[in-house]
């Protein structure tokens, strides 16, 4: 790949290592290594900071491989589509859950996941008896068995995934208890627009983390000390939420959306933090066992993530019923009168029980993350060095083979 080699060269005029060039441009050193190697390409915005360091038009760095460009071109437009098609879905799922339930949502969305299983599960009917396989039958793919024992066997890719766990699912607390609160607690008749610009403003606040905050930070601190920093002001910003709940600030909206953004905005840090400890856990079990189990590390990221989703919901449903909340019923009307006692665990549900979580967080990778940006370095070095002494001993033998033929 001419693009490989075009990054590979301008690097170099620059006395850059792969280290040194995914910092500036904010990937992972593997990333590089792959661009360089031909083994993956980069989309069209991540070739923007690398064209402006390099000091080069797109048009001389991508020379040689505007057919591949035109692929990366269709992949974006497609992802764009894909976005508009999830507004268009989550915008019919909401008028579909007024239509169904009338008054109840709890009965709309009830309606909505029994119709989803339902099609779910005769679309997966359907695949799999029409569905002919086509794959050599020798080719061997992991089971689920192996992708566990991969992970098992790396014990900083573990303590990664747990704490991806822990910090998905606090916030999946946060996000479920909080429209409770903002319908019961804060109410009045307008609470669905107040709750969807508090949504809002968090979202924001978490982009803002990943693509401004962590940039800046990351200047002047480690990775993993901007991690530890991220969870510490994630736990102030619940502290501060925990604060004016219970003395009535709550009950204004852009007080409430100081911590709000606190907490989405670290969110967004550990996001990015937490895909860069995965990348570089994969290096360190290739250096620990010889085996490089990229795919089944990151597919486990996937998982986990939506396993805390689902604990999260699980736990909320247990977290609403022991507080005793009152859903709406044809008696109650649209909004349900709730206890003193109900608000004041609801109040503690949404800042306590994330707090404790994200302090497990915090215990876990304090106590068993080694891999720090100097040790995840030395690990880079080493794997470098092995390649280049494997890819020795195959020229050598490549030779070997040429002077016993020739001859």
């Amino acid at each position: 790949m001419e693009l490989g080699n075009q990054i590979k060269a301008h690097r170099a005029a620059l006395s850059l290592s792969q280290e040194e060039l995914a910092e500036k441009v904010y990937v992972t050193r593997q990333t590089v290594s792959n661009w360089e190697t031909g083994k993956s390409y980069p989309d069209i915005h991540s070739l923007l900071l690398p064209s402006a360091l390099f000091d080069v038009s797109l048009d001389q760095l991508i020379k040689g491989d505007l057919e591949t460009m035109k692929q990366e071109v269709n992949a974006a437009e497609v992802k764009a589509m894909n976005r508009d098609a999830i507004k268009m879905l989550a915008m019919f799922t909401m008028l579909l859950v007024g239509a169904l339930g009338g008054d109840s949502e709890r009965a709309g969305f009830r309606w909505v996941a029994l119709i989803v299983s339902v099609l779910f599960v005769v679309t997966e009917l359907v695949c799999c008896a029409a569905m002919r396989e086509t794959t050599p039958s020798e080719m061997k793919t992991a089971t689920v068995k192996e992708m566990f024992s991969a992970l098992f066997r790396n014990d900083q890719a573990m303590v990664v995934v747990g704490s991806i766990v822990l910090i998905n699912s606090a916030l999946y607390l946060t996000s479920n208890f909080i429209i409770y609160f903002f319908k019961y607690d804060l109410g009045g008749a307008g609470w669905k627009a107040t709750y969807t610009l508090f949504s809002t403003v968090g979202g924001a606040a978490q982009i803002l983390g990943m693509m401004v905050l962590y940039p800046l930070l990351r200047k002047k601190f480690s990775s993993t000390q901007v991690f530890h920093l991220s969870l510490v002001l994630a736990l102030c910003g619940y502290g501060t939420l925990l604060v004016f709940c219970l003395t009535g600030l709550s009950h204004s909206l852009a007080l409430l959306c100081i911590p709000g953004v606190v907490v989405f905005a670290c969110n967004g840090m550990l996001t990015v933090l937490t895909t860069l400890f995965l990348s570089n856990s994969v290096d360190y079990g290739q250096l620990k066992t010889g085996r490089r189990e990229e795919s089944v590390i990151f597919s486990m990221q996937t998982f986990v993530v939506k396993a805390a989703s689902g604990v999260a919901v699980f736990l909320t449903g247990i977290g609403l019923d022991l507080i005793g909340l009152v859903g709406n019923t044809e008696e109650t009307g649209p909004v349900a009168v709730q206890s003193a006692g109900t608000l004041l665990g609801l109040r503690l549900m949404m800042t306590v029980l994330p707090m404790l979580v994200l302090a497990g967080a915090l215990v876990l990778f304090r106590r068993k993350f080694v891999l720090t940006d100097a040790r995840a370095a030395e690990i880079s070095a080493q794997l470098d060095a092995r390649m280049e002494k494997l890819q020795k001993i195959a020229a050598q033998a490549t030779e070997g083979k040429d002077r016993a033929l020739s001859s």
